[in-house]
């Protein structure tokens, strides 16, 4: 343990350690900021362009590990964020998304309806669940409103990507994969 001054000089060390990217600059290392000067909650994200903006929702690590929310960004050049707040926030009435949660990766399409679906991988704090949750909203940026989670087709659900495709037209949107992973093998399913 140090000494209560080092402790202080060493935290500051710590603090100087993380740079941070000139606001409408892309610099590779260093941490997007948001119009009001915070670290861009993005862990894990999600990148969508929906007309003549990029919407990017991440997981909320402000706190630590602790599930504390999906995060919502925009920006016009990939370079310049703009905070919309939690897309889909801790609920305590939702078992899915209470604190201590794992609700990760988020990522969202729009449907054919113009509906905006976001798509999680919700855990327990030990990874025992494996389930892809979904949520929907009729903005890009929420709120969204939290429906289920379950495992596709019965499979373990982890690494979850998504896709859109044009089929004929409109578009059409769906998850993509889920993980299978036992003691001797790991495998990937495609829905």
């Amino acid at each position: 343990m140090l000494p209560g001054g080092l402790a202080i000089v060493a935290l500051r060390e710590m603090a100087s350690m993380h740079s941070y990217a000139k606001r409408g600059k892309i610099s590779p290392g260093k941490l997007f900021l948001d119009q009001n000067g915070e670290v861009a909650q993005l862990h894990g994200v999600g990148i969508q362009r929906f007309g003549d903006r990029f919407f990017a929702w991440g997981e909320d690590k402000s706190n630590g590990g602790s599930f504390g929310g999906v995060a919502c960004y925009s920006s016009p050049d990939l370079a310049s964020w703009t905070s919309h707040g939690h897309a889909l926030a801790v609920c305590p009435d939702i078992p899915d998304l209470l604190p201590g949660r794992v609700v990760e990766r988020p990522k969202v399409l729009r449907n054919p309806a113009g509906i905006y679906v976001m798509f999680l991988h919700v855990d327990a704090e030990d990874y025992s669940d494996a389930r892809v949750g979904w949520a929907i909203a009729e903005r890009p940026e929420g709120p969204y409103r939290y429906l289920r989670s379950e495992r596709p087709l019965g499979n373990l659900s982890r690494d979850i990507g998504v896709f859109a495709t044009l089929v004929s037209s409109p578009m059409t949107t769906a998850p993509a994969t889920s993980s299978v992973r036992t003691a001797t093998t790991s495998s990937t399913y495609t829905y």
